[in-house]
């Protein structure tokens, strides 16, 4: 980071993100074949739906609910916080697959230019703030509340065993080797390393 001009202070994770369908649960790139999913408007994000054959759309929440409404979409690729204070049960999304492709992070940084210009005890006192606010955050706890409430919702929560993630993996193998030659293997290894370490 510091080599773009950001200095990294802490990160906490948020958890990772689900694909929540109507019809069926997503435990197989046949099954994702075909279906029309809110996704994040990133490129990758993008390509990796793609790659397993699915139609993934980015659009805004009350896009999306009327989209849900007219059985224009059949899913959404979300966080389970954001499933359950937008009822998404209710708009027919009775299925949330955990295949662990995605997760959110929150990172705490400061411009280094800035940072250089503030004396040291100003920087400890950030460092630390930044710290205790990604200990205190919470996510994790937070999603499995979550994961619990749509449960309770009737929605079944569906968790890829490693051979399913093995294949989803192989159907998005040319989508995952575009953006690793795009983004850069070193950096590629070091995030599966950072991924490795947070999920610990």
């Amino acid at each position: 980071m510091e080599t773009s001009g950001v200095i990294g202070l802490a990160i906490a994770p948020l958890g990772e993100r689900v694909v929540a369908t109507a019809k069926r649960p997503v435990d197989s790139p046949e099954a994702s074949s075909g279906l029309r999913l809110r996704v994040m408007p990133l490129r990758s994000v993008i390509d990796i739906y793609l790659a397993l054959g699915a139609l993934p759309q980015s659009m805004s929440f009350a896009q999306a609910q009327a989209a849900f409404a007219s059985g224009a979409l059949d899913g959404q690729d979300s966080m389970p916080t954001t499933l359950v204070a937008t009822r998404a049960y209710a708009n027919g999304q009775k299925f949330v697959t955990r295949w662990g492709a995605f997760t959110d992070v929150m990172v705490f940084a400061v411009r280094k230019a800035v940072w250089d210009s503030w004396p040291e005890d100003r920087r400890v006192l950030v460092r630390s703030a930044a710290e205790q606010a990604a200990r205190e955050a919470n996510a994790l706890a937070r999603e499995d509340a979550a994961l619990a409430q749509l449960t309770k919702e009737g929605v079944t929560i569906v968790r890829l065993s490693p051979p399913q993630r093995a294949a989803m993996r192989e159907a998005a193998q040319p989508a995952i080797a575009a953006w690793t030659n795009a983004v850069g293997a070193d950096y590629v290894s070091a995030a599966r390393a950072a991924v490795e370490i947070l999920g610990k």
